[in-house]
């Protein structure tokens, strides 16, 4: 009997120390250091009057107006940062409120991806519906374009 506990016991070491030789073989571990340095990049945009890009642009005047015309004005976009910028445009501030029920803008460069250092140029468009508020004599609004870096 005494013969068989210490040949289990034998029996048992063996195996804890085949698992613990096995166990640590399959596990190892190498602590790496890592280090580097963030740029940030620099997001700038100008909205300018001409293709040289030297007469920045504060506002557009779209002068006198008839129901249902459409009249187009062209302005330059400069990305003078260091990314990829995506383009948007959006009206807001309408007076009167109500205006932007019967006029329309819109531009052919929405979601327009512009390099870095790039220009070029985009039209926007403002439509008159014929059937505006005939109370409407005098509007405005501010047009924002954006750019957006999506990384």
């Amino acid at each position: 009997m005494k013969r068989n506990i210490a040949l289990f016991c034998t029996i048992a070491l063996a195996i804890l120390l085949l698992a613990t030789t096995v166990y640590g073989a399959l596990t190892a571990s190498k602590t790496v250091v890592s280090t580097g340095r963030i740029i940030a990049s620099n997001v700038s945009i100008g909205v300018y009057s001409d293709s040289g890009c030297s007469h920045a642009l504060s506002a557009i005047n779209w002068g006198e107006l008839e129901p249902g015309k459409s009249i187009n004005f062209v302005l330059w976009i400069n990305n003078s940062g260091t990314t990829n910028l995506t383009l948007t445009m959006e009206t807001n501030g309408w007076s009167p409120s109500t205006a932007s029920q019967g006029i329309m803008v819109n531009w052919n460069r929405q979601n327009t991806v512009l390099a870095p250092n790039q220009a070029i140029n985009a039209t926007i468009t403002l439509t008159v519906s014929p059937s505006i508020d005939s109370n409407i004599s005098i509007f405005s609004y501010n047009t924002t374009i954006t750019g957006t870096n999506n990384v």
